[in-house]
């Protein structure tokens, strides 16, 4: 008997096919490995069977039905009061806080106005409020101008607007549909 060549153990970093010099597609090459050569934990297949297939985001876990331009409201006015703060102080390492905690409440201010914008009005309401998206459109934009400023007047003018936002949500029906019954309004 004529020994053959010797054998020769192929790895995840071959290149080329073992019989000829055409080169290996990158996911062919793992394919090629023994089974045994892939080690996975034991707690791999309960992980991946309990893993979500899709994972999706919203304002609150589930659809509430819950809008209310308060929440925003609260948020440009601790804006607000952060400028207001940031102005009366000289402490560096204060106004360097203020000025992080400020773009975070900013931020917040946005998303507020954005799911309210989004689901909460409907197109009917444009027939009660015919300035709905520029109002959204200016309050947005006065958000961000708010998180890149430190002058009060930005955030007393992006209060202004969530004022005139909160006064379109009543117009609709915001306050009946939205909010739990007995809470102030």
């Amino acid at each position: 008997m004529i020994p053959g060549p010797p054998a020769v153990e192929r790895t995840a970093f071959d290149t080329r096919d073992r019989d000829s010099d055409i080169p290996l597609h990158p996911a062919t090459r793992y394919a090629l490995l023994p089974k045994a050569t892939v080690q996975r934990s034991p707690m791999h297949r309960l992980t991946r069977w309990f893993a979500p297939a899709t994972t999706v985001r919203a304002h609150c876990d589930l659809p509430c039905g819950v809008y209310d331009p308060e929440q925003a409201r609260i948020e440009a006015e601790s804006c607000f009061r952060i400028m207001e703060k940031y102005q009366a102080n000289t402490d560096e390492t204060f106004r360097s806080r203020a000025i992080g905690i400020k773009e975070e409440r900013a931020e917040l201010v946005k998303h507020h106005l954005d799911v309210l914008w989004h689901d909460y009005f409907k197109p009917e309401h444009v027939a009660t409020v015919p300035n709905l998206h520029e109002l959204f459109w200016d309050a947005t934009k006065a958000a961000s101008k708010v998180k890149a400023s430190v002058d009060p007047a930005d955030g007393q003018k992006l209060l202004d607007l969530i004022n005139d936002i909160d006064a379109a949500w009543k117009a609709t029906g915001g306050e009946e549909k939205t909010r739990v019954a007995g809470r102030p309004g």
